[in-house]
C-alpha cells in the first residue's frame, strides 16, 4: 500500500513539474539558434573584413612593387653605362654580338637607345646569310644597314631547327639570294655551307623569270670556302667562272671539301686565280681523278690537304709552290711531288698516311732547311730518313706498327748506326710505336741533346724493365790523376769520385708515356714504381726531371694527364 502511494505521489509531482521542463527547454532551444545566427553573422563580417583586407594588401604589394621598378628605371640612367659615349657603347656591343655571340635582335629589345645604336652600327649587319626562305625584304633590311661597308655572305640550306614553314602562295626559294647578287662587288668572303639546285635559283624582272646571272665583278673578295659537297650544276660552275675571272689579288684563302669545284677550277684557263693565293685548304671525302693545280700557285704559303688527287710530276717541272709555302700540312695525299725539291721556307710540315712515300727517295730526298717543327705518321716511318731537317726543333712520329718485330726495324731504319740520321736530331720528340726495349734504347742514344720525350704504348707492357732502368741515373766511378794544380787532396791521393750519370738522354726535361690502354682491375701497377725511381735517380744530377706524366689511356685529354713530380716551392 505504501509503494503504490509513493508512485501516485511521484507522478502528481511530475505533471506539476512537466510544462516548467517544456518552458525551460524551448528557451534553451531559442537561445541556441540565436547564437548560431550571430555566429553566422560573426563568420561572415570576419570573412569579408579578412578578403577586403588581403585586398588591400595585395593592392598594397602591387603598389611597392611598382615603385620599386620605377626606382630601379630611374637609378638605370645613372648606371655608368648610360654615361658611356655612342662610339664607345657601340664598340662594346660589337664585341657582345661578335666574340661572345649574343644576338644583335636581343641587344636591340634592351632600350630604345641600344636599338638605335644597334641599327645604326653596319658592321654587325654585314654577315649575310641566305636560306631557302630568306625574303628579300629581310635581304634589303640588312643591306640597307650595312651601307657601304663589305658583306661576309653565307649560302646556306634551310635550318634545321623550328620553326618550320613551307613556302606560301606567291613565294619562291632564294629570293633573298637573288637580291643578294646585286651586292657582289662588297662581298668580301663567301661560304657556300650548300648550294642550291639548278633551277632552284630564279629572278624575276617584271612578270618573266630568268636563270640568275652573276654578273658584277667581285673587287673586295677576300675569301672564298665551299664547306660541303656540291653536285656541278651550270649556276655553280657560272660561279666559280665568276669567282675565278672576276676576282682581285685581294683573294688570299680558298677552302674547297668539294671535288667538283677542284676539277672545274683545275682548268688551265683559271691559273690565274690560284697565283695569287696564300692559303688553300682542301677536305674532301673522296677525289677520284686528279686535279693538276700544284704549278698554278705562285704566291702560296699554307697548305692544308685531305684526300687530293694529284698526277705524278716529273722531276724537272718547276713548281714555284716549293720556293713559297710556309707551312703543309697534308692527309692521304701523294708526296711524290716533293721528291728532290728544296723548301726554303718551308718551317711546319705535316704528313699522314702519304701516297707513294717510296718515290721520296729516287731524286736524294727532300731539303727542308729552315724547318723547325715536323710530323709523320704511317705505318711505314722509314721515309723519314729521306728528309733534311738541320733546324729540326720538334719531331712526331706515329708509327702504326702492328708488332715490335716491325716496330723494331721501322725505328732502326731510321735512327741506327748504319741510318743517315744526322739531320733528325730534334730537341723535343714524340713518339708512338711498338718496339723492343733495345731498338728504343739504340735510337734514343743517338739524341744526346733532347730535352722532351713522350712515347706512346698500346699496353703498359709495351716497354719492359729494361728501357726503365736505363733511363734511371747512375754512379759512375772515376779515379782522378794526381798531377795537376786544381786536384783536390783525396784526388792528388788517387782515391775514387763518384758522380751521378744518366747513360740516356742525359739533358732531359720532360719525360711522358701515353698508353692506349692502361692496367686493368686484376693487373699489378709495375710502372708508376720505375717512373718514380726514374725520378729519385735524376734529382742529383746536372739536369735533373722537371716534369713526368703519363695518359693512362687514348681519350685522356691532356691537361688530365698525370704528373709525378709536384710542383716546387
Amino acid at each position: 500500500m505504501l509503494k503504490d502511494h509513493v508512485c501516485q505521489l511521484q507522478e502528481k509531482n511530475l505533471e506539476k513539474l512537466r510544462p516548467i521542463m517544456d518552458h525551460h527547454h524551448a528557451k534553451i532551444c531559442e537561445i541556441q539558434q540565436e547564437m548560431a545566427r550571430l555566429w553566422s553573422e560573426y563568420t561572415a563580417r570576419m570573412t569579408a573584413v579578412q578578403e577586403a583586407t588581403e585586398t588591400q594588401v595585395t593592392a598594397f604589394q602591387k603598389r611597392i612593387a611598382f615603385l620599386e621598378k620605377e626606382n630601379s628605371k630611374s637609378q638605370s640612367f645613372l648606371a655608368p653605362i648610360r654615361r658611356l659615349p655612342t662610339e664607345l657603347l657601340a664598340e662594346i656591343l660589337v664585341i657582345a654580338i661578335e666574340g661572345h655571340g649574343l644576338n644583335r635582335l636581343d641587344m636591340m629589345r634592351v632600350c630604345r637607345s641600344w636599338r638605335a645604336t644597334v641599327l645604326s652600327m653596319a658592321r654587325i649587319w654585314s654577315r649575310l646569310t641566305i636560306r631557302p626562305l630568306t625574303s628579300r625584304e629581310q635581304v634589303e633590311f640588312m643591306v640597307e644597314r650595312t651601307r657601304q661597308v663589305p658583306l661576309d655572305l653565307l649560302i646556306d640550306s634551310e635550318s634545321i631547327y623550328p620553326p618550320y614553314r613551307a613556302l606560301r602562295e606567291g613565294e619562291t626559294a632564294y629570293e633573298g639570294l637573288v637580291l643578294a647578287m646585286k651586292t657582289m662587288s662588297r662581298w668580301r668572303s663567301l661560304t657556300i655551307e650548300f648550294f642550291p639546285r639548278e633551277g632552284d635559283i630564279v629572278a624575276t624582272e617584271g612578270e618573266e623569270e630568268t636563270n640568275l646571272m652573276f654578273a658584277e665583278p667581285l673587287e673586295k673578295l677576300e675569301t672564298f670556302k665551299i664547306s660541303s659537297l656540291c653536285e656541278s650544276s651550270a649556276p655553280l660552275n657560272q660561279l666559280l667562272g665568276h669567282v675565278a675571272t672576276t676576282s682581285t689579288p685581294r683573294l688570299k684563302r680558298v677552302e674547297l671539301a668539294s671535288p667538283n669545284p677542284i676539277w672545274f677550277l683545275a682548268d688551265p684557263k683559271y691559273r690565274a686565280f690560284f697565283s695569287h693565293l696564300t692559303h688553300f685548304k682542301v677536305d674532301v671525302r673522296e677525289m677520284r681523278n686528279p686535279a693538276d693545280i700544284l704549278p698554278s700557285f705562285e704566291n702560296l704559303e699554307v697548305l692544308e690537304a685531305c684526300r687530293l688527287h694529284l698526277p705524278m710530276y716529273p722531276h724537272d717541272l718547276d713548281l714555284p709552290v716549293v720556293r713559297t709555302l710556309k707551312r703543309i700540312s697534308t692527309k692521304i695525299v701523294s708526296v711524290q711531288w716533293m721528291s728532290g725539291r728544296t723548301f726554303p721556307a718551308l718551317e711546319d710540315c705535316t704528313i699522314i698516311w702519304p701516297h707513294h712515300p717510296e718515290t721520296l727517295r729516287l731524286h736524294g730526298g727532300v731539303d727542308l732547311p729552315v724547318c723547325t717543327q715536323f710530323i709523320y705518321d704511317d705505318h711505314l716511318i722509314e721515309p723519314i730518313s729521306d728528309f733534311r731537317l738541320p733546324k729540326l726543333d720538334k719531331m712526331v712520329v706515329q708509327n702504326e706498327a702492328w708488332n715490335k718485330p716491325r716496330g723494331s726495324t721501322q725505328l732502326a731504319s731510321v735512327w741506327s748506326d748504319s741510318a743517315h740520321s744526322e739531320w733528325l736530331r730534334p730537341r723535343v720528340l714524340h713518339l708512338s710505336t711498338q718496339c723492343h726495349d733495345q731498338h728504343l734504347i739504340n735510337a734514343l742514344l743517338l739524341h744526346p741533346d733532347l730535352e722532351e720525350l713522350v712515347l706512346g704504348l698500346v699496353r703498359p707492357d709495351g716497354l719492359g724493365k729494361k728501357f726503365f732502368n736505363t733511363m734511371v741515373a747512375k754512379r759512375l766511378k772515376a779515379v782522378s790523376s794526381s798531377s795537376g794544380p786544381s786536384s783536390s787532396s783525396a784526388q792528388s791521393n788517387g782515391s775514387p769520385s763518384s758522380h751521378l750519370v744518366a747513360p740516356l738522354v742525359p739533358k732531359l726535361k720532360v719525360f711522358g708515356v701515353r698508353y692506349r690502354r692502361w692496367i686493368k682491375g686484376k693487373e699489378k701497377d709495375e710502372i708508376t714504381p720505375l717512373l718514380e725511381k726514374i725520378i729519385q735517380s735524376r734529382e742529383k744530377t746536372e739536369i735533373p726531371l722537371q716534369s713526368v706524366k703519363f695518359w693512362p689511356t687514348r681519350d685522356t685529354p691532356e691537361e688530365e694527364a698525370k704528373e709525378l713530380i709536384p710542383p716546387r716551392v
